[in-house]
């Protein structure tokens, strides 16, 4: 199942998608098993072309075995979520402050400090981070729906990778964003809320979705929140926004590993495809990757660093950081 992802991720995006690594490496076959034997007339043609035929068949069978090897570590390192979150789901549910719909939970602020008015400012579309049980996202999400933001946590499973492939994109987030307003959930009207402005955001691999999505649904939507990101090597390459009318914050743990094996090169590359001027990043002392959400801890690809505060401590930072930049100044832009 995550072989077709892994292939995209590895080779697709840079420009080798299958059908023309299939056609250069027949071109190549072709080529070789016309000329060769007219160059290399002291060996047999047979044995050349036999030759030439293991020679092309090196690359396939080492693409192939590098993506079955990548997607064997994908399914072995599934992140599952802390009961406690789950918990947070479902306490929220049972007072109508949370629904799970096809396709995404979604946390709705406390209405009745609004008069019972089911309107909100801001809407926050969250992409879970890869491999992450998206359960994992609960608790934050409540927090920052505690403050008057409604959240929709994006589904992401059963692969856990959020890109176009798995359908992860610009399409999901926009439906999601409909169905909220509309208030259908599989025929059931729930009459959620009506939401003046939108923003979208997400965990590591889902904030580079997020930086790609708000690239094609720009000016419509103009915030940008990515927590635990800060390289540009897995972005499309044609995806900028250097000098778009987006607000982006950007929010790193200083034992965040990921993040600090990143080369002074990548991480200006990084910064330099953001808002030049309308970008906030934050450090946080003592955060780490995992602590964006509740699960951990998190050793694959690489292993995390360890948290010198607690998790509430971090997501408290997160939350009150992420607040600031939705409804503050940079959210009245």
């Amino acid at each position: 199942e995550y072989n077709e992802i892994v292939y995209h991720m590895l080779l697709g995006r840079k420009g080798f998608g299958k059908t023309k690594f299939g056609l250069i490496l027949l071109g190549s076959g072709a080529l070789a098993f016309k000329y060769l034997p007219r160059v290399l007339t002291q060996y047999q043609p047979n044995m050349i072309r036999l030759a030439c035929a293991a020679i092309l068949a090196v690359p396939v069978v080492a693409v192939n075995v590098l993506i079955r090897k990548v997607s064997r570590g994908l399914v072995a390192n599934r992140l599952p979520a802390f009961k406690s979150t789950g918990n947070t789901l479902l306490n929220r549910m049972r007072i109508g402050r949370a629904l799970r719909k096809k396709g995404y939970d979604v946390f709705l602020p406390d209405f009745s400090l609004n008069g019972g008015k089911r309107e909100v400012e801001i809407g926050f579309v969250l992409i879970p981070g890869a491999l992450v049980d998206p359960l994992a996202y609960a608790t934050i999400a409540a927090k920052l729906s505690d403050e008057g933001i409604l959240v929709a946590v994006m589904n992401t499973e059963p692969q856990r990778l959020p890109t176009n492939e798995t359908g992860a994109g610009k399409v999901k987030v926009l439906t999601i964003m409909y169905d909220i307003i509309a208030g259908v959930s599989d025929g059931n009207n729930f009459g959620l809320a009506t939401v003046k402005k939108w923003a979208v955001g997400g965990h590591s691999m889902g904030a580079f979705q997020a930086f790609e999505v708000i690239a094609e649904l720009k000016p419509g939507m103009s915030q940008l929140v990515m927590w635990g990101m800060g390289s540009s090597k897995d972005l499309e390459k044609n995806v900028n926004l250097h000098d778009a009318a987006v607000d982006a914050l950007v929010m790193v743990g200083s034992e965040d590993a990921f993040y600090q094996q990143l080369s002074e090169e990548d991480r200006n590359g990084f910064f330099n495809r953001l808002p030049k001027t309308r970008t906030t990043f934050l450090e946080i002392k003592g955060g780490n990757h995992s602590g964006f959400a509740h699960y951990g801890p998190q050793t694959y690809p690489i292993k995390d660093g360890e948290r010198s505060i607690t998790l509430d401590e971090q997501q408290d930072i997160i939350v009150a950081a992420t607040i600031t930049f939705l409804v503050g100044e940079n959210g009245s832009k």
